[in-house]
């Protein structure tokens, strides 16, 4: 004979087992802070004891010490400002424009077959290859930082939001003209708010893109910036240096993408949780 099922008001709710291969935030936080720590000390030793050359690789120690001094130099946060400067006005005319033009991409068919080709053109070329053109056209000043930018973020978030807006119900689209909705009404009530979660997604990956972006063009020709400090010292060996700004590029891309997170979870939280 069967057991009875436990239900609510039996005294307590059952609660479901975690799926197979699924685990706490807290183990994975030890897990992965443990593998982390893992291979610091690793690296640390390995430097030390000259298993790897220091000149090439550096070590924990140094790269935290050059890190610490490069804080509380001016000239480091004037690199900081030149780098933050001409990655958010890149990003912000992307998000401006990439969202606009989708959205009217999106539901205006002409306007898509008008424009289509010429971004499929564009977005086909090597962003990179571009670069020796942008130096002729805009030298080496914030202009030339902020195309490099536009140049990689625009496109990743015109393509979501394009998909996201012809992404919506038909039937509901249909039932909404029945009673009389007007083109803009139809567009604001119900094309956008199904294109939301498509825009957030290419936020994200057009932030991503635009910090490339900036980091790729300060690398290749700037005498300003994160990217040029990067290659200035990896012109002089100064590999410590190198892992020291590549800390800080890293600690700025993850509140950036973690910060775009929490604004999904606020936009989206009508949607059912999957």
């Amino acid at each position: 004979m069967k057991a009875p099922i436990e239900t609510a008001t039996d005294g307590y709710v059952a609660t479901a087992k975690p799926a197979s291969g699924e685990g706490s935030p807290w183990a994975r936080l030890i897990l992965g802070g443990g593998f982390i720590l893992f291979f610091l000390v690793l690296w640390e030793a390995a430097s030390r004891h000259a298993w790897i050359d220091p000149k090439f690789s550096s070590s924990p120690t140094l790269v935290v010490a050059t890190l610490l001094q490069m804080l509380v130099d001016s000239a480091f946060w004037g690199h900081v400002r030149s780098t933050a400067a001409g990655f958010a006005l890149g990003w912000g005319a992307s998000v401006v424009a990439a969202v606009f033009l989708g959205v009217c991409m999106g539901w205006y068919r002409l306007l898509r077959d008008t424009l289509e080709p010429f971004f499929s053109a564009i977005y086909a070329v090597p962003r990179s290859a571009l670069i020796p053109l942008l130096l002729i056209w805009l030298g080496f000043g914030i202009g030339y930082k902020v195309t490099i930018v536009v140049l990689l973020a625009f496109f990743p978030l015109l393509i979501n939001t394009i998909s996201g807006i012809r992404s919506a119900d038909a039937a509901l689209i249909r039932m909404a003209q029945s009673f009389g909705a007007s083109d803009w009404q139809l567009l604001r009530a119900v094309a956008i708010p199904a294109a939301v979660p498509f825009i957030l997604t290419g936020l994200r990956q057009s932030a991503a893109l635009g910090m490339v972006g900036i980091i790729v063009g300060e690398l290749f020709s700037s005498s300003s910036g994160l990217g040029y400090l990067i290659s200035n010292a990896a012109q002089t060996f100064q590999t410590d240096r190198v892992f020291a700004v590549l800390i800080v590029l890293a600690v700025c891309g993850l509140a950036l993408n973690e910060s775009l997170l929490r604004l999904e979870s606020r936009l989206v939280r009508w949607q059912p949780r999957r």
